[in-house]
């Protein structure tokens, strides 16, 4: 690493001169191990001249910039709010694994490693893959028969990319930076397989590595940056008129004499600061007058400028603006169909590639036939609790959930006994089985029964306390 580094000093100098700060830019790019640090092309960059908008932005920068940490946030925490499940295919569906019938959802059930939660651990993986569009996990821990005891997230740029030997499989060195990564780790630096690493990645070109969002969006985020600095500048200043000093028109001096002029700078450098603090005024001298230079419009297009980066910033992430709080344009009316086209096109290409990369790793070929790790899809979808409850409420009136099913899902416990292993189905609905033929025809008739004779008003009796007449009550055994 260190020839790497001196390689690199000697291309700078033959291609761009002599230039004294080289050397020193290269040392403060290189740790005290002879690797480079992220900062690398800050620090060059601030030597050769280059401009920010010519270069991408480091993850450092980026997350600086307030519409991008939005983004990484939002994408991030809500998919790791919603639990992976291990599911079971069986002849009408999938159901869910307990945690003591495999190991995976063992692990699933209680956390990913001694250091972190689930909410955590996919947290920082979801930082990485939406912003690098690359994330690795090491899988620690594993026994004979390939169960992992723990997922470590690891940094993407401390994992290198080698082939093995024999050229036939990736290997992938890890190496700690520093003394929290190793504890995290469980070493300073190591190899692995591929069956040993969770390798998560998107946009690819070449088949194995992402394409960063930072690279992806260089341009965008370095404008939107240049925005950001703009206002900086504008605002430290709180936006005080700029303008020049002029002599009267009839005035008999032809300029400040020298102690005038002395007396004139010490006003400006503490009048100033008072202007700024308590609003003292400047005292003028010599037939000096104060003329303003105002901003011209392109200069006042502040907020048009923010508000084209925020919308650029969100289109690199494929997010609707609302959900960076960018609510121009928002209505009602449309809310719920970006809402839905948030999930759909934005989180569930991640839940997906996420899934299958899981189940590739974790699980063996014959696993993966019967089983299936897949994120809670009903809690992505399903996050506003009255759309929620509009839905249980459905399924519950047309016997689609038994009493105990739909009070599991609203947060209550089971009825006592059999008492919720029940249905409600609407009276017009015929019960069938599964071959199709009818258990209970509608109006609650079995097959068969002769149509009951129209009783007169007098005759009928009154319905029970808090019986429906719409709904029957129908139990397993029917």
């Amino acid at each position: 690493m260190m020839l790497e580094r001196d390689r690199t000093l000697q291309v700078l100098r033959d291609t761009v001169g002599r230039l004294p700060d080289v050397a020193s830019a290269v040392e403060k790019a290189t740790s005290a191990e002879g690797r480079w640090t992220p900062e690398y092309w800050e620090t060059l960059s601030d030597v050769l001249g280059v401009n920010a908008v010519d270069r991408p932005l480091t993850l450092n920068e980026a997350m600086r910039l307030a519409a991008f940490v939005v983004c990484v946030d939002v994408i991030s925490q809500d998919i790791s709010k919603v639990r992976m499940i291990l599911k079971r295919r069986v002849k009408n569906g999938a159901e869910e694994v307990l945690p003591k019938e495999h190991w995976v959802a063992r692990l699933l059930a209680t956390e990913p490693n001694s250091h972190h939660t689930w909410v955590e651990f996919f947290e920082m993986v979801l930082i990485h893959l939406s912003t690098l569009r690359t994330a690795f996990i090491v899988k620690r821990g594993v026994n004979r028969q390939g169960e992992a005891a723990e997922l470590v997230p690891v940094i993407p740029g401390r994992v290198q990319i080698d082939v093995n030997s024999d050229r036939s499989d990736f290997v992938y060195r890890i190496f700690a930076t520093t003394e929290h990564e190793a504890v995290l780790l469980g070493g300073t630096s190591f190899t692995l397989r591929s069956d040993q690493m969770i390798h998560l990645r998107g946009r690819m070109f070449d088949g194995l590595n992402g394409f960063s969002t930072l690279a992806a969006g260089a341009k965008a985020l370095g404008l939107s940056q240049e925005v950001v600095d703009y206002e900086t500048r504008l605002f430290r200043s709180d936006a005080q008129t700029r303008g020049v000093f002029e002599m009267r028109e009839g005035s008999d001096q032809e300029g400040l004499s020298e102690q005038a002029f002395i007396r004139l700078k010490q006003q400006l450098a503490e009048g100033m600061h008072n202007l700024r603090r308590i609003g003292k005024p400047l005292v003028l001298e010599g037939g000096l007058t104060f003329k303003g230079i105002s901003m011209t419009a392109d200069q006042a297009e502040v907020e048009a400028a923010w508000k084209a980066a925020v919308i650029d910033t969100c289109r690199l992430f494929r997010m609707p603006p609302h959900k960076a709080m960018h609510l121009d344009a928002v209505k009602y009316e449309n809310l719920e169909a970006m809402e839905r086209s948030y999930v759909s096109d934005t989180l569930i290409p991640y839940c997906i590639r996420i899934e299958q990369r899981f189940a590739r790793t974790l699980l063996t070929e014959d696993e993966r036939l019967d089983y299936s790790l897949e994120f809670d899809r009903e809690a992505l979808l399903l996050s506003d609790p009255e759309k929620l409850a509009a839905v249980m409420k459905v399924g519950l009136g047309h016997g689609a959930l038994m009493l105990n099913e739909y009070r599991r899902r609203v947060g209550l416990n089971a009825l006592p006994g059999k008492a919720g292993d029940v249905r409600l189905v609407p009276s017009t609905f015929n019960v069938v089985d599964n071959a199709g033929k009818v258990v209970i025809a509608a109006g609650g008739k079995q097959p068969g029964q002769a149509e009951a004779p129209d009783e007169s008003e007098g005759d009928q009796k009154p319905p029970g306390k808090g019986a429906n007449p719409h709904l029957r009550v129908v139990g397993e055994e029917n």
